[in-house]
C-alpha cells in the first residue's frame, strides 16, 4: 500500500465532505449527516485555532482523513482526534494505520505527549484502535444531556 501522509489545512473539498458522509452515514455508525450539516462540521473543526489535520493519499487522491485538536494540560500537550474515517472501499488496507503512524510523527516533531479519542466500545473500531496502542482509560466517563 503505497501512501502519503500530508498535513490538510482545512481546505474543505467536495471529495472531503463526501467521503465523511458515505462512511459516517454507513454501517457501523448509521447516521444521517446531510450535505449540509456535514460542512458545518467540518468548517467548525477546521476553523478552531488549534486544529490540526491529516490526509492519507494513495496516487495523489484522498483516501482518509483525521482532523485533530491540540490541547494543552497541565503536564503535556496532546492532541484529541476528533474525526478519523477512510472511505468505504479502502477500509482495511492500512490507510487508518498510516493515518495513525503520520499523527504519532507529527507529535514526536512537535513535543506534543498525549493521544486521544472517543468513541463507541462497541463498534469495531475499538478493536481497531486498542490493536494500535490506544487503551480504555476507566476513571472516565462520558456525561451528555440532551435541552
Amino acid at each position: 500500500m503505497p501512501a502519503d501522509i500530508r498535513l490538510f489545512y482545512g481546505e474543505l473539498r467536495e471529495e472531503c465532505v463526501e467521503m465523511y458522509i458515505s462512511v459516517f452515514n454507513s454501517p457501523p455508525w448509521n447516521e444521517r449527516w446531510t450535505k449540509e450539516s456535514a460542512e458545518e462540521r467540518l468548517r467548525e473543526l477546521t476553523r478552531n485555532p488549534s486544529f490540526v489535520g491529516f490526509a492519507v493519499t494513495k496516487s495523489e487522491r484522498a483516501v482518509g482523513y483525521a482532523f485533530c485538536c491540540a490541547n494543552t494540560w497541565w503536564s503535556r500537550k496532546e492532541l484529541h482526534i476528533e474525526h478519523i474515517f477512510v472511505a468505504n472501499e479502502e477500509q482495511g488496507k492500512g490507510y487508518g494505520k498510516a493515518l495513525l503512524d503520520g499523527i504519532e510523527a507529527y507529535m514526536r516533531e512537535n513535543d506534543i505527549h498525549g493521544l486521544n479519542l472517543l468513541t463507541n466500545r462497541n463498534l469495531p473500531c475499538a478493536a481497531f484502535y486498542e490493536k494500535n496502542g490506544f487503551y480504555a482509560i476507566d476513571q472516565l466517563r462520558y456525561f451528555g444531556k440532551r435541552i
